[in-house]
């Protein structure tokens, strides 16, 4: 990929990840509560009413917005990371999408309220096991 487009990249996967948050989830979520006080309440809701015909996957509402952020995470570093040897980038790389395997594993040892869930875990860790398979291919970025 071409390093000019990455930072874009990753700012189109932080919205699509927010997007499946702001057009499907339930409008109790504190997310709401915010755009409310700030006076975006009418916006999130005129966006709701134009999504309110679309019945997307459960897991894309509820799993792949963690995912894409991993990702967005995972290209933006990569591209501040450029230049430097692999297993640096890597573990550059780490942070996101571990914090939110582990949140996952300690919702479902009851440590951290909310409901574990094996597709958030797996759209968690996809992005980085892709993000090493092409580091140790050598593949550039």
């Amino acid at each position: 990929m071409q390093h000019r487009l990455q930072p874009w990249l990753s700012l189109l996967l932080l919205i699509l990840g927010g997007m499946a948050y702001v057009l499907f989830r339930p409008r109790t979520l504190l997310l709401f509560v915010v755009a409310d006080a700030v006076g975006m309440g009418p916006w999130t809701d005129r966006l709701r009413l134009a999504a309110s015909g679309l019945q997307p996957p459960e897991w894309v509402v509820f799993s792949a917005p963690g995912g894409l952020w991993a990702a967005a995470y995972i290209v933006l570093t990569d591209w501040l990371t450029q230049g430097r040897a692999a297993h640096w980038r890597l573990l550059a790389a780490l942070p996101v999408p571990l914090a939110g395997a582990v949140s996952e594993l300690m919702q479902a040892m009851g440590l951290v309220p909310g409901t574990f869930d094996v597709g958030d875990l797996v759209c968690y860790l996809l992005p980085y096991i892709l993000y090493g398979g092409v580091r140790k291919l050598g593949v550039k970025s």
